[in-house]
């Protein structure tokens, strides 16, 4: 599939969100009622327990590369956004807009196997300079007392890293308000997270 490229941008839903500055090429507005939990460490409980989960040796490869930049929540209303990031070549060799849709495609397939992910759309994407891979589907929670029914998944990479976000929420509307908060790039290119109407018509 080539590359849809993304023009305009809608305004973000939040009246003042929290900045986030990623340190690698990028940056985030988080949404205001979104606490920041962390940032810039990948906790090592947290890493252990994805390393017993993974299935492939490129996965365990994969989660011993991976920085987690940021992980945001509110839990009353159970929204949550998670960037993580891993050096170029570290894990899968470098990306390019060739591997990139296979390599967002592998790490959704290794998504489904955790949250038994139903009616995925996704698609590849240009914004400014910037090639990157987006999903949205429906799921069934796994394990079930998680509420979080809709999730986004978006693969980019700048010169030096590969990126990865996560976005979970209890209903599509929640989903859209994450959604439709900025991603920047340092060279100016701005985008949604999700920069598609396709992904929201539900």
């Amino acid at each position: 599939m080539m590359p849809q490229t993304v023009s305009g941008h809608a305004p973000s839903r939040n009246a003042s969100p929290k900045h986030f500055e990623s340190g690698i090429g990028f940056s985030y507005d988080v949404p205001s009622d979104l606490a920041i939990i962390s940032s810039k460490q990948f906790d090592r409980a947290m890493q252990a327990k994805a390393t017993q989960l993974a299935t492939t040796g490129q996965e365990m490869k994969s989660i011993n590369c991976t920085q987690r930049l940021l992980v945001a929540e509110n839990r009353d209303e159970s929204k949550i956004v998670v960037f993580l990031a891993a050096p170029q070549g570290c894990a899968t060799g470098i990306v390019t807009d060739k591997t990139l849709s296979s390599l967002g495609q592998y790490a959704a397939n290794e998504l489904s196997k955790r949250f038994a992910v139903v009616k995925p759309v996704y698609g590849a994407f240009t914004a400014g300079k910037h090639a990157f891979w987006a999903m949205q589907s429906e799921m069934t929670p796994n394990p079930p007392q998680n509420p979080n029914h809709d999730v986004a998944y978006l693969v980019t990479y700048t010169p030096d890293f590969v990126i990865e976000c996560m976005l979970l929420a209890r209903t599509p509307e929640d989903l859209r308000v994450l959604v439709g908060t900025h991603l920047k790039f340092e060279d100016g290119a701005e985008t949604e997270l999700l920069p598609s109407d396709a992904f929201l018509a539900k």
